[in-house]
């Protein structure tokens, strides 16, 4: 299962054609996807236990949830393409509560057991409150970013049983600007696209701001592990993972070829290999930079999540 934006909804991943390009490749994304024979943390499970995953997200569709009609989304989701990848193109911290809310009803129509049924459930989201952090609004500040995250977290616990929750830490957005800066293209579409206005529209200082909030959200994120591992919380864990702290944009490789800001196919397979590593190691060992190539850990019948 996912929480998440674009990112997790695989937007824009795969640039076969003009028009392709525009859609979301929920099959291929690296914390929820399904497809036959990519790199994604439900194929790992799948591989290591024997056992078919349920609900992964599959092919490809176009990101409807993106696009507004009458101050609402066209459609939200998609079940047949998303099952239980509930992230939404465009999304903020504040979909978050929609999109847990979109996970406990799917669950059932998926026929997952809720009381025995162990599940998986990543969360990734935060870039578009981190573009626009720069400007001063208030509900995209470090704070009440975190504290409606925890928020959810308890809500989470309250309607999902045995469940373990992953949260992925935020990244420099601003690596972003730099690898693209080797880009005529690159920088033509920033300019005129201005996907991450606090990336292309407000300079140095913009993205100053951007990283440093970044950098407080994880350090806000590691108090908040802290206070749910000191709790007695039978059937439920949480752990942050912050493979992607100290993440540095290695090149255009990693970036979708339409808007150079989304990743790329290259990223996530490096995602999905850092997650479940991350998973697998010891707190005070797990990775905080992103950087190729990896390879995925082979767990032993002694290694368990963490």
């Amino acid at each position: 299962m996912a929480c998440g934006d674009s990112i997790t909804a695989g937007f824009a991943m795969k640039t076969p054609g003009l028009v392709d390009s525009f859609y979301e490749y929920r099959g291929t994304t690296a914390f929820a996807g399904v497809d036959e024979g990519e790199v994604t943390v439900p194929n790992f499970l799948e591989q290591v236990s024997g056992k078919k995953v349920i609900g992964g997200s599959i092919k490809t569709g176009f990101p409807w949830e993106a696009i507004q009609w009458r101050g609402k989304a066209i459609r939200e989701h998609n079940p047949p393409i998303d099952h239980l990848n509930a992230a939404q193109s465009n999304a903020k911290i504040n979909l978050i509560s929609t999109q847990i809310d979109y996970l406990v009803s799917q669950m059932k129509a998926e026929h997952v057991h809720m009381e025995e049924d162990w599940k998986l459930l990543t969360i990734f989201i935060g870039a578009n409150n981190l573009c626009r952090s720069c400007k001063g609004h208030p509900e995209d500040q470090p704070q009440a970013f975190v504290d409606v995250m925890e928020a959810n977290i308890e809500k989470i616990y309250k309607l999902i049983p045995r469940v373990r929750v992953n949260i992925v830490s935020l990244f420099n957005i601003s690596g972003v600007h730099t690898a693209s800066e080797e880009s005529a293209y690159c920088k033509v579409v920033h300019d005129i696209v201005a996907e991450c206005a606090c990336m292309s529209k407000h300079g140095d200082e913009g993205r100053l701001i951007m990283d440093q909030n970044a950098m407080k959200i994880n350090e806000l994120l590691v108090d908040v592990e802290r206070r749910w591992q000191a709790k007695d919380t039978p059937g439920f864990g949480l752990a942050l993972q912050p493979f992607t702290w100290q993440m540095v944009v290695p090149d255009l490789s990693f970036l979708s070829s339409l808007d150079c800001f989304h990743p790329s196919v290259s990223a996530n397979v490096h995602f999905a290999t850092y997650l479940w590593n991350s998973m697998l190691t010891p707190p005070a060992k797990k990775p905080k930079s992103c950087i190729p190539p990896v390879q995925p850990i082979c767990p032993s019948l002694n290694d368990y999540l963490q």
